[in-house]
């Protein structure tokens, strides 16, 4: 049995990453700032917001194994922004800012399930995953003593998506 599938959603969401001050780009004597505690070592880790879109895809089934292709693509407005001012003795008084945005994702994804019973579907699936990400900071104190500066970035991320889930099938009236 083949099955053709479309769907829109739309909804809330919210995630709990923060923008962090680590990595290749940080130098030495800015690890040392944030070691002090004169910057913060992340910001901007609370990102909620609206997201709306759809997805197609395609069963086929054999007997009780189902295999399937699913793809979606989402509109999102994730956002969160926060600032941060820091006082240590050693230090000036510093200002840091910084604001994350996931603007659309989506998964492209393979399916294999089982159905031990009629509407039924156990599944698991795995694929791509990718979001397009905007990442911006400031960090400013009165002299600019040290460092100040802003920097924004912004590109597609991808990674993996594996899951599984419970599916029930409900027939439309007049479904044939």
């Amino acid at each position: 049995m083949d099955r053709t599938l479309w769907c829109l959603n739309a909804g809330f969401d919210w995630a709990n990453e923060a923008a962090k001050e680590t990595g290749d780009t940080v130098t030495d004597d800015q690890q040392a700032v944030i070691n002090a505690g004169a910057l913060p070592a992340s910001l901007a880790g609370r990102s909620s917001g609206f997201v709306a879109g759809g997805r197609r895809g395609a069963n086929y089934q054999i007997n009780r194994v189902v295999l399937g292709i699913q793809a979606d693509r989402q509109w999102a407005n994730l956002t969160d922004n926060q600032t941060v001012s820091t006082s240590v003795a050693t230090f000036n008084q510093f200002t840091t800012n910084g604001q994350q945005d996931l603007e659309s994702f989506g998964t492209a994804r393979d399916r294999l399930g089982f159905t031990p019973v009629e509407p039924v579907l156990l599944y698991v699936t795995v694929g791509l995953a990718y979001g397009q990400v905007k990442l911006s900071g400031a960090i400013t104190n009165p002299a600019c003593f040290g460092f100040c500066g802003t920097t924004s970035t912004g590109n597609y991320q991808s990674g993996r998506s594996t899951g599984g889930g419970l599916r029930l099938r409900a027939e439309l009236i007049g479904e044939s």
